[in-house]
């Protein structure tokens, strides 16, 4: 992910040839932490640049509001929730997020996203074989919190339905020093399935059926 600059007024070049990002310094493109699915690679996640400590290390980022079954077309408020215990004591620290919908059965982008007000969010699209898929992020990092931090999005389901769906996000729990050094990373998913096709688990034997 992009450099951690209160305000994040430019998008810096850092993990590669990346433009400004939904007109802000969010972070690049594709770093939700999708695995390979339907023969699309799998992306990377913030500790592309984030990369001093083990995934998922004192902390989480969760999804919450989707459902186990979607309806087609139906829309739904959705949290990503992100906690961690490691920035306790750095007083500018930071927090961020990017997540996707995919369509399990070829990789591509499924449904649609909606940002909601005065969360400081922004939907960017992929680029090459990720081109169908949206990705909706923090524009600015939320400063100051002791967290757990809080983004409300809105996601809207394919209609008509399309089977599995997974929504996959990766965020950042920035010490907010301004560089990528000493951040910590967290990813998480979330399979749903439409009502046409009966209900999934989110059990880790479920999720590996899906990604084979």
């Amino acid at each position: 992910m992009t450099r951690w600059i209160r305000g994040f007024a430019v998008a810096i070049l850092v993990c590669g040839a990346v433009t400004a990002v939904a007109d802000s310094g969010g972070p690049p493109r594709s770093r939700a932490g999708v695995p390979s699915v339907g023969g699309v690679a799998a992306e990377t996640d913030c500790a592309d640049c984030h990369a001093d400590f083990a995934l998922n290390t004192g902390g989480s980022v969760q999804i919450t509001g989707a459902p186990n079954l979607y309806t087609p077309g139906s829309t739904y408020d959705i949290t990503v929730r992100v906690t961690s215990s490691n920035t306790t004591g750095f007083a500018g620290r930071g927090w961020g997020f990017e997540l996707t919908a995919i369509r399990m059965s070829d990789g591509t982008g499924a449904g649609t996203f909606t940002t909601v007000a005065g969360q400081n969010t922004g939907i960017i699209s992929g680029t090459n074989t990720m081109s169908t898929r949206r990705y909706i992020e923090q524009t600015d990092p939320r400063y100051g919190t002791s967290g757990p931090v809080d983004f409300q999005i809105r996601w809207t389901a394919p209609n008509p339905g399309i089977g599995a769906v997974s929504l996959f996000t990766a965020a950042v729990a920035a010490n907010g020093d301004g560089s990528e050094s000493g951040d910590w990373v967290y990813t998480a998913s979330k399979a749903i399935q439409d009502t046409t096709t009966g209900v999934v688990t989110n059990s880790w034997g479920h999720l590996k059926q899906l990604y084979r």
